[in-house]
């Protein structure tokens, strides 16, 4: 019995050392990337009329799994809004495309004019 306990707990180690020895290190916090991603969503609320629908281009180190999709979703309520880390192209036509470059910087162009 003893014998199963000890290679539980040496299991259960290895795999946590493998998981936290392979966990990728970011060089900006979270925190702050989601705090700039917000100031360009505001901006980009204010200047879009509600319903437009609007396609977030986002640098691809920002690519989290989806919930930067989440995030620019709640933060632009009353507008359609898809990025290019959908994994399917966007049910409608982009009235807006808006291009994030980190911070608070960014481009926001009618999608007809490029």
């Amino acid at each position: 019995m003893k014998m199963r306990i000890a290679s539980l707990i040496a299991l259960i180690a290895a795999n946590l050392l493998g998981v936290v020895s392979s966990q990728p290190v970011r060089a900006h916090s979270a925190a702050g990337a989601h705090r700039d991603l917000q100031c360009f969503a505001e901006n980009v609320l204010t200047r879009t009329p509600p319903r437009a629908t609007i396609h977030f281009v986002l640098p691809s180190s920002e690519w989290d799994g989806g919930l930067i999709n989440h995030r620019l979703r709640y933060a632009l309520p009353g507008r359609y809004v898809s990025t290019n880390q959908d994994m399917f192209p966007p049910a409608r036509h982009p009235d807006w495309i808006a291009t994030w470059r980190g911070g608070c910087e960014g481009t926001l162009e009618r999608a007809g004019s490029r």
